[in-house]
Order: C-alpha cells, then structure tokens, then sequence
C-alpha cells in the first residue's frame, strides 16, 4: 500500500518558516487528531462513474494514477467486479483522483480534459501504461502521446497542463478526502459509506460487496 502523507499538502501549501532564536521555547500541548466524518456520496464534477444511478451500492475509490496498487485493481481485479456487479445494475463505481506524485495530477488532468465518455479509455491507458510515465522524469513526453493516440491534439494538451480549474479541482477534492475522511493511502474504497483499506483482490472485494447489497436489502 502506498502512503499518501506528502504530496497534497506539497502541492496546496508553502513549506512552514522557522523562527532563528536559539532560546529554548515553551511547546504546545499535542492537538487531539480529529476523527473522520462519516462519508457521505455527493456527486462531483471530476468524477469518473461506470455503473447505473440507481445502483443499491455505491463504491467510491480515491486513487492515484501513479500507484501500482491502484493499477493492478484497475487491470486484474475491476473486470471481474464489472460483470459480476456493475453491468448487473448492482454497483456504481466512482472513481476520484488521489494524486501521490506530480505526474499522477498531471496524469489526472489529461483525464479530465477528455471527453466524458472517453475518459474510462485514458484511465485504462493509463494504468496499463504505468511503468513507462508514472516515474519518468520525461512522463510529460509520454503523457502528450497518449493524448494524441486519444484524439487531443497538442495545442490542447498543453492547455490542459497549465488549465488552473482542473488542477484547483482534482486537489481540492483529494484534499477533502485527506482531511474529512482521513484517506492515507491508495486505493481506498468507501463501499456505501465504509471505508475499505488493504486486500483489494476479487475475493476479499467480492465479499466486502455482497456485505453492503445484504444491508441494502439486496440479497
């Protein structure tokens, strides 16, 4: 599992400034961390949904792009979870960006810049495609041909790297879920409300689902 302690506060915050006085200072009591609010599903506009809306189970998934964990759910776990239970009607998946590097938001953007319906496609590239981008120091490279294989031409590309809206978006959503929900790794799933962390595998995702469709009055 990779832990998602640095990147987002990194990315939305300047680095703290230490005062010079070599005199000892009295420190502050500890803070109390608070606890996670409860998850509650509301739809947002960089979400990406298979599955139909009146589904009994709603299985969000803060992901990062860069993550192998996260890749491997995407191409070895979710297509068995896709016909057992997505195109059966009885789970909608939403999948929100959880960037760990600056080449997974970047990643995450061009994403965001594809047609709605094309977008399910670069997640799939993507994370089939993820050891020759996500560590690369040459990833934009590699991330403007995959744009191109998809239909977005450069002038688009480059604007969709320096598009502020997107970026402040997919950020302040991964925020939320750090903050509120206390999501310190990818994947994490919130499965009708619960959160999911660790074995991600059919098995264990499978059981996890048919707990949720059971207290849902489903099975």
């Amino acid at each position: 599992m990779i832990r998602a302690l640095t990147i987002i506060t990194t990315l939305l915050f300047a680095s703290a400034v230490f005062a010079d006085d070599a005199a000892p200072q009295a420190q502050p009591a500890p803070v109390p961390e608070t606890p996670a609010k409860p998850f509650v599903y509301t739809p947002k506009a960089t979400d990406i949904v298979m599955g139909k809306d009146t589904a009994p189970v709603v299985m969000v998934e803060y992901a990062s792009l860069s993550c192998p964990h996260c890749g491997h759910f995407y191409n070895t776990v979710l297509p068995d979870l896709t016909t057992k239970y997505i195109d059966t009607g009885k789970v909608k998946l939403v999948y929100r960006d959880y960037p760990l590097n600056a080449p997974a938001l970047k990643a995450a953007e061009l994403v965001q810049c594809a047609d709605p319906d094309r977008r399910h496609v670069f997640l799939k590239v993507l994370f089939n495609t993820q050891e020759k981008w996500a560590y690369d120091a040459n990833y934009k490279d590699v991330l403007a041909n995959v744009a191109a294989l998809g239909g977005i031409d450069k002038a688009k590309f480059e604007a969709c790297m320096k598009d502020a809206v997107i970026e402040k978006a997919i950020l302040a959503s991964a925020k939320e879920a750090q903050d509120d929900y206390k999501v310190q790794s990818t994947p994490t799933f919130f499965i009708n409300g619960k959160p999911s962390q660790g074995n991600h595998d059919v098995e264990n995702m499978s059981k996890l689902i048919d707990i949720a469709l059971t207290d849902a009055g489903q099975k």
